[in-house]
């Protein structure tokens, strides 16, 4: 197991540092799939999703909203919905 979540981390962080957050989510999602529990892949996830959003990673808070806001009045009510089930 340590082996396959350090590579996995690993590899998450080098394609962040490369500006390839979708990468370095992918990276992270296999691993974090075998092991939901683990405490390290969830920081690292954590880490990715903010790097994706350009949010912080948890709790939903004003940050979120101003964006739920921004995309529907952007791309309407479907985004909008679509965004804030994948940030709860």
């Amino acid at each position: 197991m340590s082996t396959a979540v350090d590579s996995a981390i690993k590899a998450s962080k080098a394609a962040l540092k490369a500006g390839d957050p979708l990468a370095a989510s992918r990276a992270v999602l296999g691993e974090l799939k075998r092991f939901s529990g683990n405490a390290r892949l969830l920081t690292q996830s954590a880490e990715v999703q903010a790097a994706r959003t350009g949010l912080p990673p948890r709790p939903f808070g004003p940050a979120h909203m101003q964006r739920v806001l921004r995309l529907r009045a952007q791309g309407g009510p479907g985004a909008a919905a679509e965004e804030t089930q994948v940030a709860l």
